[in-house]
């Protein structure tokens, strides 16, 4: 079944829908956003280059299925946390100043809570390292979930002021244009990846908060 939430198209699985199968996750991009999230570099740079398509996020950072933002890198990693190798991508160094590069956009598919074993099972999927996943899930007081994003390049960076105070979620002053956006991730390959993905996952508790 097709609906449409706040100008995004989705697909919802409905009972009559083939019971083995997730629900599918075409999506469509609005026009514009003026929503952003704060990303370490270098997993901006995994999710932007189709390496990883899942972000592990706390509760406070819940995004409701539909959620549309562009993908802001924040200044500096985070400490103590390792990326896998096979999933390292050139991330731009994001130098101190008055704005900071945006090229990505995203819409969520998914976002399901996740408990210790199954994030050992997302092992594979994930671009850290399963120490710094599971440091992640333990030091936060919050429950995490695995949030699945469909990756959109935009034709061109866009430059986004910075604010004081930003913590995860930025409101951009102006909206940003997402025409054109193409996916970092073939149709058929990442639909492929958000089946495995979503058959590692047993919780049955997807956010349902109001961001």
């Amino acid at each position: 079944v097709l609906i449409v939430l706040a100008g995004v198209a989705v697909r919802v699985w409905m009972p009559h829908d083939s019971p083995d199968a997730p629900p599918p996750a075409s999506m469509t991009l609005p026009g514009s956003t003026a929503s952003g999230l704060l990303f370490d570099p270098r997993m901006l740079a995994a999710l932007g280059s189709g390496k990883t398509v899942i972000s592990l996020r706390g509760v406070t950072g819940g995004i409701k299925a539909g959620k549309v933002f562009v993908l802001v890198p924040r200044l500096g990693e985070v400490e103590d946390i390792v990326m896998k190798p096979a999933f390292a991508a050139h991330s731009e160094e994001v130098a101190e100043g008055a704005a900071v590069p945006v090229r990505y956009a995203a819409v969520v598919t998914d976002n399901v809570q996740v408990c210790e074993e199954e994030i050992r099972r997302l092992d594979p999927f994930l671009a850290y390292d399963l120490e710094s996943a599971l440091k992640i899930f333990r030091t936060r007081k919050n429950p995490t979930f695995t949030v699945i994003l469909r990756v959109f390049q935009l034709p061109q960076a866009a430059q986004v002021n910075k604010k004081k105070g930003w913590a995860y979620w930025v409101r951009l002053e102006n909206e940003i244009s997402l025409a054109g956006a193409v996916p970092v991730v073939p149709d058929g390959r990442f639909e492929t990846l958000r089946s495995d993905i979503l058959r590692q996952i047993n919780s049955n508790h997807p956010f349902m908060g109001k961001v």
